[in-house]
Formats: structure tokens, C-alpha cells, sequence
């Protein structure tokens, strides 16, 4: 050997390399895996919708096909624009699964069915109406909620008071 030249030897096995070979190939793997991977499932779309505020709604007519879809908006007859006043709550069930919001007159509305009974959504909803809500107006909701029953009040017995109206007597025990 020269005098200023040192040299380094690297020694890999076969062990060794294989294991290389083999860390490479689960690297590659999980690459593939991760960019192939499906994509994420889509929430669920509320099943009711409520009115959050005033709003309008307005009747269509003609809107649903014989197979239970939705017709192309051309086709769609409107009827007279109808306003939910502030204090009141209605419930809806979207025509179609999941929601497709329609621009009428650049808004975007909401094909729904109207409950009902307003007061009493979990009764059904009236599929031979359809109407259109704005879509920001409404609130998607996963559940009808029952409105809340008054507390039952404990029944309280009244005082029993003398005929003179004096408290009475306290009974003495020994």
C-alpha cells in the first residue's frame, strides 16, 4: 500500500442485502397502497330539514316524474309563494337522495315534501306535495325531535286549615 493513500472496505452479506432488498420493496408497497387508497366515504346527507328562519316556499307543480325523480326544471310549474312566519317550525324530507339543490331565479332551493302535520312531523310526510324551500334557510337534521312534554308537576296536598281559617293544631307527643 502507498504511503498516503488509505483505503476503506465495505463488507455486505447476503443477509444483509436481502433485508435491504426486502425494506425497499414493503417501502414501495406502502407507497402504492397509500396513493391507490379509496377515497373517504361521504357524509350522510340529513334525512329532514327544518326552517330555520322566515322564509318562503313555494308549491310545484308537475316537478316529479312517473319514476319518482325529479323532471327537468323547464317542465316545473310554480304555484303562489307561501311565507313561514318566524315563530313557526316546519318540517320537510328532501324529494331526492342525496339533495340536489336547483337555482331557480339564481337562488338555490331545495325540492322537498312537506310534513304533514307541522306540530306532529314524526307522522309522515305528504308525498303528493312538492315544494321548494330555500336552501339557506333551512337546517338539516338526523332526527324529528319530539317536543319536550311539560314536567309533571308532584300533587301537593293543600293545608288543612280549621274552619276559621287558623292553622292547626300541632299534635303533642310525649
Amino acid at each position: 500500500m502507498p504511503d498516503g493513500s488509505r483505503r476503506v472496505q465495505f463488507v455486505i452479506s447476503g443477509p444483509f442485502l436481502l433485508l435491504l432488498l426486502l425494506s425497499a420493496a414493503f417501502f414501495q408497497a406502502g407507497f402504492w397502497l397509500y396513493i391507490h387508497r379509496p377515497p373517504p366515504p361521504k357524509p350522510p346527507s340529513p334525512p329532514y330539514y327544518v326552517n330555520r328562519t322566515l322564509t318562503a316556499v313555494r308549491p310545484c307543480y308537475q316537478c316529479v316524474g312517473a319514476d319518482g325523480k325529479l323532471k327537468a326544471s323547464p317542465e316545473w310549474r310554480f304555484g303562489k309563494t307561501v311565507e313561514i312566519p318566524t315563530g313557526e317550525q316546519w318540517w320537510f324530507a328532501p324529494v331526492e337522495d342525496p339533495p340536489v339543490p336547483v337555482k331557480i331565479d339564481g337562488i338555490p332551493m331545495l325540492a322537498v315534501y312537506p310534513a304533514k302535520d307541522n306540530t306532529k312531523a314524526w307522522e309522515g310526510f305528504d308525498q303528493h306535495r312538492i315544494m321548494l324551500v330555500v336552501l339557506q334557510d333551512v337546517d338539516g337534521r338526523f332526527m324529528i325531535e319530539h317536543p319536550a312534554s311539560p314536567p309533571a308537576q308532584a300533587a301537593t296536598p293543600p293545608p288543612n286549615l280549621a274552619p276559621d281559617g287558623a292553622p292547626p293544631p300541632t299534635p303533642v307527643t310525649q
